[in-house]
């Protein structure tokens, strides 16, 4: 997320009142040569090592020795400080002398113009992408060839309750610790639910929560099948632990089921038999993502902040600092607010299912 805003903010850095006014005045590039050396300053960090001297230069118009322009003042970066007769190449307005000179090499000048990217930005941006790509990589090296039954059936004694589609709730999901004597373990999350009944009692199966459990339930209404589930002797009421429910007719959903305190929670049967092959079922789906009224003000968030980027793009508030940052926060902004307001409003429709289904009849 952060990258795309840095580079937002390195190319409006980059789109200067000074370059705004050499290119709507006939902009050239020429070599130029240095007439004055006012001062050079030692710009040094650790990876990077060079001088930033400000000179007054002097550029041969159309090519034609003898006839000069007007001396034009700009900053150059060199390696080693520049000094009298030294040239470079450099970007100017042919009507616009007092708007100065752009020095740079030929082809970083030719991407101001609208040319390609010159072999630095080039090199930036490869940097820059390297990061995702690499984020990318190992994320989906994390995350290899899922199975649906990891941690279903894990080492232990798998239970399995006969249960009927009962409804849609939600449930407080503890994650169950992964190593032990973790100092610190996540706290509970409020998730959607399926409400599966059993002779026994009633258990939630707790899914994704980016998923609506409402038309969910809808159309698993009363369809019956087995959950799956592997406890274990350290396991605490408040965990829950992964879960799986196979239908009848074949298909099956992902989740996680609380433990619940013994007595309360139907314990299930111990799996006897061999355990089911998932090769020959099929997953619950679609799913419903796109959900209004959780989404919407998100989507009004991103939108402005795409606004703000195309705005920024296109040139807005170049010669106006006050819009150019109050652009870049909308940008910036957006899509967090955007995702506080998503996480607000389901935060809110959970705690609504789960008092409706608490609720005495």
């Amino acid at each position: 997320m952060p990258l795309p805003l840095v580079m937002l903010l390195l190319s409006m850095t980059a789109s200067t009142p000074q370059v705004a006014t050499i290119l709507a005045h006939h902009p050239r590039i020429s070599d130029t040569t240095v007439r004055q050396v006012h001062h050079s300053y030692l710009k040094n960090g650790r990876n990077y090592r060079y001088y930033e001297s400000a000179v007054t230069v002097t550029i041969v118009a159309n090519g034609r020795s003898g006839e000069e322009m007007p001396r034009l003042k700009g900053t150059v970066q060199s390696p080693q400080p520049p000094h009298p007769g030294d040239r470079f190449p450099g970007l100017y307005a042919a009507d616009a002398p007092t708007a100065g000179v752009i020095l740079d090499s030929r082809a970083e000048l030719r991407a101001v113009l609208g040319g390609p990217a010159g072999p630095r930005d080039l090199v930036i941006l490869a940097i820059y992408s390297l990061i995702p790509v690499g984020a990318a990589v190992a994320a989906l090296r994390a995350r290899a060839v899922p199975q649906a039954s990891d941690g279903v059936f894990d080492n232990g004694e798998t239970r399995m309750l006969r249960v009927r589609i009962a409804g849609a709730s939600a449930g407080n999901h503890l994650r169950r610790p992964t190593i032990r004597g973790t100092p610190k373990q996540p706290g509970a999350v409020l998730k959607p639910s399926l409400r599966l009944a059993a002779p026994s009692g009633n258990r939630d199966l707790l899914l994704d929560r980016c998923l609506d459990p409402v038309p969910l339930a809808d159309t698993l209404k009363d369809a019956q099948g087995h959950v799956y589930w592997t406890p274990r002797a350290e396991d605490r009421p408040e965990w829950s632990t992964p879960a799986l429910l196979i239908l009848d007719n074949g298909r099956y959903v992902r989740g996680a089921m609380p433990i619940g305190t013994p007595g309360e929670a139907p314990p299930g049967v111990p799996v006897t038999g061999s355990l089911p092959d998932l090769e020959t079922n099929s997953p619950v789906g679609p799913y419903v993502l796109w959900q209004p009224h959780i989404h919407k003000p998100g989507v009004i968030c991103f939108g402005a902040a795409f606004l703000a980027v195309v705005l920024l793009a296109s040139g807005m508030g170049s010669g106006d600092g006050v819009m150019r940052t109050a652009g870049l926060l909308v940008a910036a902004a957006g899509p967090f607010v955007g995702v506080l307001a998503i996480e607000r409003r389901r935060e809110h429709y959970l705690r609504h299912l789960l008092q409706q289904n608490h609720q005495p009849p």
